[in-house]
């Protein structure tokens, strides 16, 4: 990831995996030692905001969609 996406990779060390749940690049330079919730808050919180963005835009496409619009 950070070979192709290096500033992702900074920004967003965290990633939501669908059968594991949290999981952390660990190649990329910002990934911290200390794995903890705790220390990924600001990391995390951001990372929620991003996929309730798109979850929420893919939601909306799929209503209408169905709706026929």
């Amino acid at each position: 990831m950070n070979d192709f996406k290096p500033t992702i990779c900074k920004c967003f060390p965290l990633y939501l995996d669908a059968f594991i749940g949290l999981c952390a690049f660990k190649d990329c330079p910002s990934v911290k030692k200390d794995y903890t919730v705790e220390n990924y808050s600001n990391e995390l919180q951001y990372l929620l905001d991003m996929y309730e963005f798109w979850v929420s835009y893919y939601r909306n496409l799929i209503d209408k969609h169905r709706r026929g619009v």
